[in-house]
């Protein structure tokens, strides 16, 4: 494995005028399960802090951690995630009826198992998937027509040489994962048609800081994007934000619309109205960013207070966050297991705590008391896990409250 490299400068605007603001627990990679607990007690802890550009509004991790180690084992997959398929449906949709509806070519970057660009193609337009990890094969079995590798602007003038130039380019919930943006932009604006649309889709950190959002602070996301740095990163490749939407996915999403060259028309004052209220709001205030740090402490003396009597626990939810958030919140040592309704994670072995993971099934003993870590789907999990309502000794992590609250099973 790589050694960990700790950056000195913004990724996005190249400035040394950088601070870091949050400094979190030490944690290991949080999706690098293994089969076996051996294996799984061979991975390391790593710094997991956040730094600010005081020049462009990036926020960044200090480090820039092993990525290539994190996605060779990778086995996220979008339909997993509760609501993220109707979510960009309508995203597809948008772009079909309103957007251009004359579109004949999309290509997805970190397209995954192919769920967005199979809502394409029920459009009846030509798509092209960019998937460098193992989950490019679930694409394939889609129908998707699926490259398994990095998006470079390398293959960028490739893809425009066997298939022309696209009239969407779609990054949803991936730019955040990627440390070469300078090589995805020119990429991007060698692919995109002169009027086509670059639709990026990434978690807020307006909505990470106001809402206490510590599930999606971990080594995959390398930057917590707001709309300063994003307008600033691509007006300098010779793009454009000209519209944005906020929205509710993963506590809290921003969907960039960005086109080449400059608008004809003048500049959306929606875009500079944000760009003001991020700086009101204080989301460039390194005081406002300890905020997380203060509400992390506040939850882990809550739960601390709530273990003392010693009773078996388990973590409902094995994501990458969650298995974070049982660093941050210093319940490693505190809990029996974890249990998932994954199946590809039932089984398997947690990154360095070696923890297993379980199905749901055996809450319905009665033995334990439940910390369900997977808050924004508490919904869900009572549809799926319709038992857990009449459970005892059920409590959630209300992450915007910074709070623990046992759940009385009304969802």
């Amino acid at each position: 494995m790589k050694q960990d490299r700790k950056l000195t400068e913004c990724r996005m605007c190249g400035s040394r005028n950088i601070i870091e603001t949050v400094r979190f627990a030490d944690v290991p990679f949080g999706d690098n399960f293994h089969k076996d607990p051996t294996g799984a007690k061979t991975e390391e802890l790593h710094e997991l802090a956040l730094v600010l550009c005081e020049d462009c509004g990036n926020v960044f991790l200090n480090i820039l951690a092993d990525i290539e180690s994190i996605y060779e084992r990778y086995i996220y997959r979008t339909s997993v995630s509760q609501g993220l398929g109707n979510h960009f449906a309508g995203m597809v949709a948008d772009c079909m009826q309103k957007r251009k509806p004359d579109a004949e070519f999309v290509v997805e970057i970190g397209s995954n198992e192919g769920l967005v660009l199979e809502e394409f193609k029920r459009y009846g337009v030509r798509v092209l998937g960019i998937e460098p990890s193992p989950v490019a094969c679930f694409a394939k079995e889609r129908g998707i027509l699926t490259l398994k590798e990095y998006f470079t602007s390398g293959l960028a003038k490739q893809i425009v040489g066997e298939h022309g130039k696209a009239d969407f380019i779609i990054a949803a919930n991936v730019l955040a994962n990627i440390h070469d943006l300078d090589d995805i932009a020119e990429g991007c604006r060698i692919l995109l048609k002169d009027g086509g649309e670059l639709i990026i889709e990434s978690s807020y950190f307006m909505a990470v800081l106001q809402n206490n959002l510590i599930d999606t602070i971990y080594h995959e996301h390398l930057s917590y994007f707001t709309i300063t740095a994003i307008g600033n990163f691509f007006r300098k490749h010779g793009m454009e934000l000209h519209d944005y939407e906020i929205n509710s996915s993963k506590g809290g999403s921003v969907r960039y619309f960005i086109k080449k060259g400059f608008p004809e028309n003048g500049f959306n004052p929606k875009i500079s109205n944000a760009i003001l209220k991020e700086r009101e709001d204080g989301l460039f205030d390194p005081q406002k960013h300890d905020m997380l740090n203060r509400n992390t402490e506040k939850m882990r003396r809550n739960l601390e207070f709530l273990l003392k009597d010693g009773r078996e626990t388990i973590v409902y939810g094995a994501s990458v966050g969650i298995v974070t958030m049982i660093y941050l919140l210093n319940l490693k040592d505190k809990i029996r297991f974890i249990v998932d309704d994954n199946p590809i994670k039932t089984g398997t072995f947690s990154p360095h705590a070696a923890l297993e993971v379980k199905s749901p099934e055996i809450i319905r003993e009665g033995r334990y008391r439940v910390i369900i870590c997977a808050w924004r789907f508490i919904d869900s999990i009572a549809e799926r896990q319709p038992f857990i309502k009449n459970a005892r000794d059920i409590y959630v992590t209300d992450l915007p409250s910074a709070g623990i609250r046992e759940w009385s099973g009304n969802v």
